[in-house]
């Protein structure tokens, strides 16, 4: 059964610059999975864009989540409207470490500024294939946010 998880406390919008004009900053969203919700289809809303935004250069560090021997867990992380927009069946939860991109998952950014992500829109990391032996653990994800609004 998915597990639709308590959004992340950055879900609530784009926090983009620190000052001296800067249009760009990094979010670090590091979020806790229950063995139980590493189930199929599961899934964390960790940030999502009040307005129209670019993101791009996408890090996503788990712990071992996946314990068995042979271990079949595999997450994705993209967006409400495509849940592997941004990397596409990963196996870093099978035994810890990461995994990156700059990319959209079908290898083309349509912006150089990175992927737009229109308002309204999320950020999303789901369970795309469950664990056979769950084990509780952490889930980091890093991106880059760029206004779209640029003078």
């Amino acid at each position: 059964m998915a597990v639709n998880l308590t959004d992340h406390q950055y879900c609530d919008g784009l926090r983009t610059g620190g000052g001296f004009g800067q249009r760009e900053s990094t979010v670090v969203i590091q979020t806790e999975w229950p063995a139980a919700s590493l189930v199929v289809d599961s899934q964390f809303r960790v940030f999502k864009a009040n307005r129209a935004c670019f993101v791009k250069n996408f890090v996503l560090a788990t712990d071992q989540l996946d314990t068995h021997t042979t271990a079949t867990l595999t997450i994705d992380v993209g967006t409400d409207s495509d849940d592997d927009e941004f990397i596409a069946g990963s196996t870093v939860g099978q035994t810890g470490g990461t995994e990156a991109t700059n990319t959209a998952s079908s290898g083309t950014a349509t912006e150089p500024a990175g992927f737009p992500l229109a308002a309204g829109e999320y950020v999303i990391i789901s369970i795309k294939a469950a664990a056979a032996t769950a084990a509780a653990g952490t889930v980091k994800l890093w991106f880059d946010v760029m206004d779209a609004d640029v003078d």
